[in-house]
């Protein structure tokens, strides 16, 4: 468990508000040889529900009329039991949840302690020695992770069938590096029980995923692309059991780069949800041909003259759907220099218009170095389209964006001048 979790949150939340509700009494829990061990921890049978320990009696509001409360009167090594007793006072239920659920963590936390020090420890080494992931080191944490996660399987069914609570685990990430925030966003838009299984199928496939990357020694040959797009459609098969085709195709979405550079390339330009999904998804098709991550430029043998082509012809389809205005503003963003515009777009809120006229005009400096303050076009180029394009300039990107492109010219020139 981590502090994420927001679960855990409720536990001192939930702890403070039974205290103000005078549930818990505020008085120190006394702590004899029944309820606890020599380290301050319920016996071991306390953790299975199937097992339990010795249950203190039930008891009702009643026997404590005219005598002082006393915590160990409700308390029970049997967590069944210890809720019947929590119910038989009047305990609301999700302060229940927040006492017994907090017990159980900290029954769990001294049989997770050796693993998650040794996880931290490889950390700690791997930043301090420059190890990469892929390394010996990552691998061993890798393990380490798998051993944690008996455990961690274990408190998460008793919470499930104690409480009826599904507390999500934090996927396992392999040896390999991925931009593994990535799937762990898209995973945490799901349910609970859907999350869970989600991330099963995810964890084998990052697994399986990082073995073949070995097994050709991280050469993605053709024979290499063909076993990744195998295990790719298998990886789909077993999401697709798991999720509804709706969330199966968020899910792609939102675990690939391309949706997040289709999306750039939209910006502005006004397409509706179900334009953008058909991009998408003709993109996808043709940039990642085998299913996962592995865009066709990132294979051994390239970008071929038959992809090239293919690109040529979806950039044709896609001027046809958008139409002359939209497919402009699309070929506007999709130009490596405009990015500097779209930039300041989104730092200083500059519509997307302004900044394509803002970036036409800075087309006229071929040279590349920022107008003059003076507004004067350099000698022997074509005369700027408007009277003072410095001026124009500020007005289309206003003070701050104006002031912050100027900056970023003249690092430029600096950097160009530099020797490489």
């Amino acid at each position: 468990m981590n502090g994420r979790t927001p679960i855990l949150l409720l536990t001192i939340s939930g702890l403070a508000l039974a205290a103000a509700l005078g549930y818990v009494v505020r008085a120190s829990r006394p702590t004899d040889d029944r309820t606890s061990n020599s380290a301050g921890q319920k016996s071991p049978q306390s953790a299975s529900v199937r097992v339990p320990g010795k249950p203190a009696p039930t008891v009702s509001p009643e026997r404590h009329l005219g005598r002082p409360f006393q915590w160990s009167s409700l308390e029970s090594d049997d967590y069944r039991q210890y809720l019947t007793n929590l119910v038989s006072v009047g305990c609301p239920k999700q302060i229940r949840i927040d006492i017994v659920l907090a017990e159980i963590l900290r029954f769990y936390r001294p049989r997770e302690a050796p693993f998650r020090e040794k996880i931290a420890a490889l950390q700690s080494e791997e930043e301090q020695t420059g190890t990469t992931v892929e390394a010996t080191l990552g691998r061993e944490r890798y393990y380490l992770r798998k051993e944690l996660r008996v455990v961690e399987l274990e408190k998460q069914e008793i919470i499930r069938e104690l409480l009826g609570v599904v507390v999500p685990l934090e996927p396992i990430r392999t040896w390999h590096s991925r931009t593994y925030e990535r799937y762990e966003s898209a995973l945490a838009t799901l349910p609970p029980e859907t999350r869970e299984r989600a991330r099963e199928v995810l964890e084998r496939y990052w697994a399986a995923s990082d073995e073949l990357y070995d097994r050709f020694q991280l050469q993605r040959t053709p024979e290499y692309l063909e076993a990744y797009r195998q295990l790719n459609l298998q990886r789909k098969a077993q999401l697709g059991q798991v999720l509804s085709p709706t969330e199966l195709e968020d899910y792609e979405m939102r675990t690939t780069g391309i949706a997040s550079r289709v999306s750039r390339e939209l910006a502005g330009v006004g397409v509706t949800e179900s334009e953008f999904r058909e991009i998408y998804a003709k993109r996808a098709a043709l940039e990642t041909p085998y299913g996962g991550s592995v865009r066709v430029d990132m294979t051994e043998q390239g970008e071929s003259p038959e992809y090239q082509q293919a690109r040529e012809a979806l950039d044709n389809q896609l001027g046809e759907m958008l139409g002359p205005e939209r497919f402009e503003a699309w070929k506007f963003n999709r130009d490596p220099e405009f990015q500097v515009f779209a930039d300041l777009g989104q730092r200083f809120g500059v519509p997307p218009e302004n900044l394509r006229e803002a970036f036409k005009l800075q087309q006229w400096n071929t040279s590349g170095a920022p107008i003059s303050s003076t507004g004067a076009v350099p000698s022997g180029k074509a005369q700027s389209p408007v009277a003072d394009p410095t001026i124009r300039l500020r007005e289309l990107l206003t003070d701050e964006g104006f002031d912050a492109w100027q900056r970023r010219q003249k690092l430029s020139q600096i950097d160009w001048l530099l020797p490489p």
